[in-house]
């Protein structure tokens, strides 16, 4: 979706078991089946980089947050709680450190917390919400930036798309309470 409303921004994704297979290695291993084949496809120097994993203690995002730290220090995390191992890494690196513009925290939770034998269909619908909500901000602050913000990065929506995904995104709370049968409001 990001890449769909933004195409002037280099928005590339793949699993953090492909990226360490070619640049965690002395000796890279062939990755076939992806885009990015060889380390030539790749500058990450001062990129953005965005990790997501459900436990965020997992080994491959582990690695790769620990990886790519001597890149960039622009890393963020999208997990289920804030206290998780990559969490913690990621605190620690930038402990000394102001955040990213007027980011001062690096993860992103879904607030669903670690769950051991969970369906991933929870934690998949739970991150999807999170990077809508994401891709919101995103979408309301550049367009609030004006016209030559939404040339820079090729934007291709108009502010109405950003209002009715707004709108959207808040509409799914009430389908949500209504399917369930509880009104959020009123939990205490």
């Amino acid at each position: 979706d990001l890449a769909m409303v933004f195409p002037g921004m280099n928005i590339k994704c793949t699993s953090s078991n492909k990226l360490l297979g070619l640049l965690g290695q002395n000796l890279a291993g062939p990755q076939t089946g992806s885009e990015f084949s060889s380390e030539e496809n790749w500058d990450l120097h001062e990129t953005i980089v965005l990790i997501i994993s459900h436990s965020g203690g997992t080994f491959a995002p582990l690695a790769v947050s620990n990886l790519l730290q001597s890149t960039t220090k622009k890393i963020f995390l999208v997990t289920s709680e804030w206290d998780t191992q990559v969490g913690k890494q990621l605190r620690a690196s930038t402990a000394d450190k102001k955040g990213f513009g007027n980011m001062t925290s690096r993860i992103f939770s879904t607030g669903i917390g670690i769950h051991p034998a969970e369906p991933c269909s929870l934690s998949v619908v739970a991150t999807h919400q999170l990077l809508t909500n994401i891709l919101v901000y995103l979408m309301g602050t550049i367009s609030g930036k004006g016209e030559e913000a939404m040339r820079r990065f090729g934007a291709t929506f108009m502010k109405e798309d950003a209002a009715q995904l707004e709108r959207c995104n808040r509409d799914n709370v009430k389908v949500l309470e209504e399917i369930v049968g509880v009104d959020c409001d009123s939990i205490t």
